[in-house]
């Protein structure tokens, strides 16, 4: 008989700290058997030898992980000069050596190539034949692990910054600020070539995706049962502006009805954030690049709709019409840190 599944009323956006060693899917694993709730996800992977910042979405929460991932990502990585890997990191066989140029080591030429990159730029990157990128179906890294590699495509990414922290005879470390899809694997590889050498990617720590931080981060080993989880504020992490709805407009909400936004509201998306009444869309602390904004070319509005400190969907509007329209709709809600709420508290008793 199949077991049915007990709502554990859990519904957030948790910061974790990633540490090496693990795959994404052992933290969604590990916060299952925590809280006994099933419907776990992840908003952007890391792989195994990667550390940092993984946003998890617990509950009915897990609708707003595509929208998480549109967000900047900043990265702390080492390349390492010398060695080519099937891989493009160090969990991969070495398929290359090459002597390293003495200019690898100075601090001046490092930051005069980075800074001729001509930052923020558009690139065609070509991913790693060992990543999750598919191809008619079929997933590059099982391909390449059977001996199959498939004939990948570059894509088009944003590398948005690059700056040179500290420099080596083999070795630079540097912080990447990049779009979603970028691989900061494929950019050491790239690097190692473009100076006439080979590289991969020795370490990588995610200090940052969209407005959140790993500052605010907490770890798997600090969670306990029965404790609350440290959720953080869903409507900051997505840094989307914030519509404030009434009663009335919260029902229609919850049935995934289209709102009717006054030019009042559409107005008061250049206003600050000091005494704001319902049904007024508020901007946000910290926008994401990404996030959609009425222009000339491209007339929609991502929002967030708030009601009684719970975040109940997102809607898009069109400035044109004065129309938004849901584009998820959540669930109970999620609270927001704000609020005291017992759906913030972990079941006991987990084994």
């Amino acid at each position: 008989m199949t077991r049915r599944r007990v709502p554990t009323g859990l519904s957030g956006i948790l910061a974790l700290d990633k540490p090496r060693g693990m795959t994404s899917h052992d933290v969604v694993n590990a916060l299952r058997r925590l809280t006994k709730e099933r419907r776990i996800g992840h908003a952007g992977t890391l792989d195994p030898g990667a550390s940092g910042l993984l946003l998890m979405c617990v509950g009915p929460a897990t609708r707003l992980s595509r929208f998480l991932m549109s967000g900047i990502k900043v990265y702390e990585a080492q390349i390492c000069f010398g060695t080519a890997t099937t891989t493009d990191d160090a969990e991969g066989e070495a398929i290359r050596s090459c002597e390293v140029p003495d200019r690898v080591a100075d601090a001046d030429f490092a930051t005069r190539y980075l800074d001729g990159l001509g930052l923020p730029a558009t690139v065609l990157q070509l991913p790693p034949a060992y990543s999750a990128v598919k191809q008619g179906g079929i997933t590059s890294y099982k391909a390449a692990r059977a001996g199959k590699a498939l004939e990948l495509e570059p894509r088009e990414v944003e590398l948005k910054e690059a700056r040179l922290l500290e420099c080596g005879r083999d070795y630079w470390r540097v912080e990447l600020t990049t779009s979603k899809g970028f691989y900061v694997r494929s950019f050491a590889r790239d690097t190692g070539d473009a100076l006439g050498t080979a590289a991969h990617l020795g370490e990588l720590r995610r200090l940052r995706s969209g407005s959140v931080r790993v500052e605010q981060a907490c770890t798997l080993d600090s969670l306990e049962e029965g404790e609350p989880l440290p959720f953080i504020d869903p409507v900051a992490a997505l840094g989307l502006p914030e519509l404030r709805i009434d009663a009335v407009r919260a029902e229609r909400v919850k049935n995934g009805r289209t709102l009717t936004l006054s030019a009042a509201q559409l107005a008061s998306l250049g206003q600050g954030r000091e005494g704001v009444q319902d049904d007024t869309v508020v901007p946000p602390a910290l926008a994401q690049p990404e996030a959609l904004t009425p222009s000339s070319t491209e007339p929609h509005l991502l929002m967030s709709v708030v009601r009684d400190d719970r975040l109940l969907a997102l809607y898009e509007g069109v400035a044109s019409t004065g129309f938004a329209h849901p584009r998820i709709v959540i669930p109970g809600g999620v609270a927001l840190p704000s609020a005291s709420s017992p759906h913030t508290k972990a079941p006991s008793g987990v084994q």
